[in-house]
């Protein structure tokens, strides 16, 4: 099940996708006694990193400018609800 999410997950916008994951995170987090098999964070990074480059996100710097706008929308979302 997860693997189907994070298939579905690819389909999302860079900034959806971090939001997904920081849900799942806190999901996990509430109910450590999860059925669900994580996958290894080795393997999570090298698609994450795949994915970041594909979309443009090739060097450091655009990486920290993509975040710091996924940051600025969430608490403008946050700020607007």
């Amino acid at each position: 099940m997860l693997e189907k999410m994070l298939n579905l997950a690819k389909k999302l916008s860079l900034s959806e996708q971090i939001i997904l994951i920081e849900k799942m995170i806190v999901e996990v987090k509430k109910n450590k006694s999860s059925q669900y098999s994580l996958m290894p964070i080795e393997r999570l990074q090298s698609e994450f990193a795949k994915d970041l480059a594909e979309a443009g996100y090739k060097s450091r710097e655009d990486i920290l400018n993509l975040v710091r706008e996924v940051k600025q929308e969430i608490s403008q979302e946050r700020h607007f609800s």
